[in-house]
């Protein structure tokens, strides 16, 4: 899934959306499509329910 769009679903319910740009055993490096600060967010693979390509 690297380099595509995905959105994210966490266990309390909340979404992410962004493009897919690494991920290793225990994490996922996603670039948020919205404008927020960040350019690039780490995510624990442990913190997530659902990946799902846009």
């Amino acid at each position: 899934m690297h380099g595509e769009n995905v959105i994210l679903t966490f266990l309390d319910g909340s979404q992410i959306e962004g493009k897919m740009k690494g991920y290793s055993k225990y994490e996922l490096l996603i670039e948020p499509k919205n404008d927020s600060q960040a350019e690039e967010i780490i995510v624990f693979k442990g913190a997530v329910k659902m990946v799902k390509k846009v």
